[in-house]
């Protein structure tokens, strides 16, 4: 096995390698229809709303108060009302 001695080679092939590659479409859609699935544990939400927030390029990435607003909005109305408050 080969050493890699290039900091630029390494990085793109890390990323060749655990980079989840969708379209821009599907990562905006994904975001904007983000919802906690009911059998699904608030971490688990909370780690995958990161992930998917993340994968929107940073260029058109809302900033970190928007998405604090839109956070909520994956949970029942009761309890989105509630995180609101």
């Amino acid at each position: 096995m080969g050493t890699i001695n290039i900091l630029p080679v390494l990085h793109r092939q890390f990323l060749d390698h655990w980079e989840v590659n969708k379209n821009l479409l599907q990562i905006l859609s994904e975001y904007e229809n983000i919802k906690r699935n009911a059998s699904e544990t608030i971490q688990d939400y909370c780690v995958r709303f990161h992930t998917v927030y993340n994968a929107i390029p940073v260029d058109i990435k809302p900033p970190m108060g928007l998405a604090l607003i839109k956070f909520p909005d994956g949970f029942y109305p009761d309890m989105t009302y509630q995180l609101r408050e």
